[in-house]
């Protein structure tokens, strides 16, 4: 299975409260797909991390679309995260103008931004 389960999916949005958690200059503002910020692969990936809720970001369109064009930028703010620096939860990401670390329960850590 290389995709989010549902359970995934609504945690996600209930983390972000609906809206995208990322926020560039092409945002909408409301989250529409849910982003693996470690990539599944081509033909996917037997990694069960990969569908963790902590490699899991809810976006609007117009900011995942960024992030598939801006991969260096969206590297350094943990957007994406390498497959050798796995697990997403110990990669802190830049959320709404905030860095945090996420978990798999749902849970939001600030933090300070370190790479």
């Amino acid at each position: 299975m290389t995709g989010f389960s549902a359970d995934v999916k609504a945690a996600a949005a209930v983390r972000a409260m609906g809206r995208c958690e990322v926020q560039t200059d092409w945002c909408t503002g409301t989250g529409q797909d849910y982003h693996h910020r470690a990539n599944r692969g081509m033909g996917g990936s037997k990694d069960p991390q990969i569908n963790a809720l902590s490699n899991c970001l809810l976006v609007c369109r117009g900011c995942h679309d960024w992030i598939g064009r801006n991969p260096a930028q969206a590297y350094a703010k943990g957007w994406l995260v390498s497959k050798f620096r796995q697990p997403s939860s110990d990669v802190p990401v830049l959320l709404s103008g905030w860095w945090a670390l996420l978990d798999d329960a749902g849970g939001v850590e600030v933090c300070d931004a370190v790479g």
